[in-house]
């Protein structure tokens, strides 16, 4: 017998857990390293170059959350805010 097709409601909630949103970015760490330890936005403003290296090569979760950092930190800048603190 086939698989059962998802819900709706099954489909909604799967989409939600797939999407990073902008504060839990903002909560991710370094997983390894000399940076271990230390937020993803710290990195960005302090270790700009590092960060550019880790945002092209990683992946999945970490990859979303350092191009949301940068999205989210370019945006910041042009609508003139100052930056996030960490």
């Amino acid at each position: 017998m086939g698989a059962s097709a998802l819900t709706h409601k099954e489909v909604t909630m799967a989409k939600r857990q797939m999407i990073m949103t902008i504060d839990e970015a903002l909560r991710m760490v370094v997983p390894f390293g000399k940076y271990k330890g230390m937020y993803l936005l710290r990195l960005f403003h302090e270790q700009n170059n590092y960060f550019n290296w880790l945002r092209e090569n990683s992946n999945g979760r970490l990859n979303e959350a350092l191009k949301l950092i940068e999205e989210d930190s370019n945006l910041m800048k042009k609508i003139g805010f100052s930056q996030r603190r960490y």
